[in-house]
């Protein structure tokens, strides 16, 4: 147990790295998937519509944890009188907070 110490104690960048593992690493297990709480947006759409009302649409793949992977696209419609409000209406269509694709691209 001695020597155990006393190698930490020569390198202190150990005893940093294992306090941020306790700090964010335990939080972290404990959190739901993200799977839950985000329908990815492949595809958006805009149109002005009659009365100056905006029609947002969104091609979203709705992730589904399962053992066995499928793909579920949807397409989600909402109507509103800018186009922040109707993107907020379909988040309440679709369940989840609306998260784009590009932010997932690599390039």
């Amino acid at each position: 147990m001695k020597n155990f110490l006393l190698k930490y104690a020569k390198n202190p960048i150990l005893i940093i790295f294992l306090f941020i593992v306790l700090i964010y690493g335990v939080p972290a297990l404990g959190k739901t998937s993200q799977i839950d709480d985000y329908a990815v947006v492949i595809g958006v759409g805009i149109d002005l519509g009659k009365e100056k009302k905006y029609d947002v649409s969104f091609l979203t793949f709705v992730p589904v944890p399962d053992q066995n992977f499928t793909e579920r696209y949807k397409v989600v419609s909402a109507e509103g009188d800018s186009i922040a409000k109707a993107t907020n209406d379909a988040e309440l269509y679709v369940g989840k907070s609306n998260d784009y694709a590009d932010k997932w691209i690599v390039m």
